[in-house]
């Protein structure tokens, strides 16, 4: 699962459509973490890891043969 994941991954940072996005979404999970607020970084790594989900059908869409 996480070579999958990892894979997608990349395929995100390359995406124009999400340019800058993992790591404004990465950067808040890490501020919530930080000051200790639970819910907040619960809330920030779903909205995260949803976000991946919506990216999903654009990247097999593009990468169909990564998509196997």
């Amino acid at each position: 699962m996480k070579t999958h994941m990892d894979r997608v991954c990349n395929m995100t940072l390359q995406s124009q459509s999400r340019h800058g996005a993992p790591r404004a979404e990465h950067q808040e999970i890490m501020a919530a973490i930080d000051g200790h607020d639970v819910e907040g970084a619960q809330r920030a790594m779903a909205e995260h890891l949803g976000s991946i989900l919506d990216d999903l059908p654009d990247l097999e869409t593009r990468n169909a043969s990564l998509f196997i």
